[in-house]
C-alpha cells in the first residue's frame, strides 16, 4: 500500500513542482516587466521636464514668456501623454489649449491679452500633478526624489 501511494505522490508532487516553478517565473517576469516600465515613463517624461524646470527655475512664477518655451513644454508632455498619469494628461490638454490662446496673445491679439496668465497657472497646475507623479515613479523605482525640491519651491510661490 505504501508503495503504491509513493507511487502515485511523485508524479503529483512533480506536476505540483512544474505549476509552482512556471507560476514564480510568470511573477519575477511580470514583476521585471512592470519595473522596465515604469523605468520608462521615468525616463521618457519626468526626467526631461524636471531637467526643463531646473534651466526654466529663474523664470518663475512666469516661465513661458515666449512661442518657444511654450512648445518645448508641449513636445514634453503632450507628445508623450501616454506616460502621463490621469490628472497630468488631463492638464496637459488644458496646457495646450492654453498655449493655442497664448499664441494668439503672442501674435498681437487683444482680445487673448489675459493668455499668458492663463498659461502660466495652466502650467504650474500642471507641474504640480507631474512632480507628485514623478515623486511617486521615483520611490516605486527606489531612486532619489529629485523632483521634491521643485515641488516644494514652486509651492513657495502660490
Amino acid at each position: 500500500m505504501n508503495l503504491k501511494l509513493i507511487n502515485l505522490a511523485t508524479p503529483i508532487v512533480s506536476i505540483i513542482s512544474i505549476f509552482i516553478s512556471h507560476y514564480l517565473g510568470m511573477k519575477k517576469s511580470n514583476k521585471k516587466l512592470e519595473k522596465e516600465s515604469l523605468q520608462k515613463r521615468y525616463d521618457t517624461v519626468y526626467i526631461p521636464y524636471i531637467q526643463f524646470l531646473a534651466k526654466s527655475f529663474p523664470l518663475l512664477p512666469y516661465p513661458i514668456n515666449n512661442s518657444e518655451v511654450a512648445i518645448a513644454i508641449n513636445s514634453i508632455t503632450l507628445e508623450n501623454i501616454e506616460y502621463l498619469g490621469k490628472n497630468s494628461s488631463l492638464l496637459a490638454i488644458d496646457y495646450y489649449l492654453a498655449m493655442l490662446d497664448f499664441f494668439e496673445y503672442c501674435n498681437g491679439n487683444k482680445a487673448y491679452s489675459n493668455a499668458k496668465d492663463k498659461i502660466n497657472t495652466t502650467f504650474m497646475k500642471m507641474t504640480q500633478e507631474i512632480l507628485l507623479e514623478a515623486s511617486q515613479l521615483s520611490q516605486e523605482l527606489k531612486l532619489a526624489d529629485i523632483s521634491q525640491v521643485f515641488y516644494n519651491e514652486i509651492q513657495n510661490y502660490q
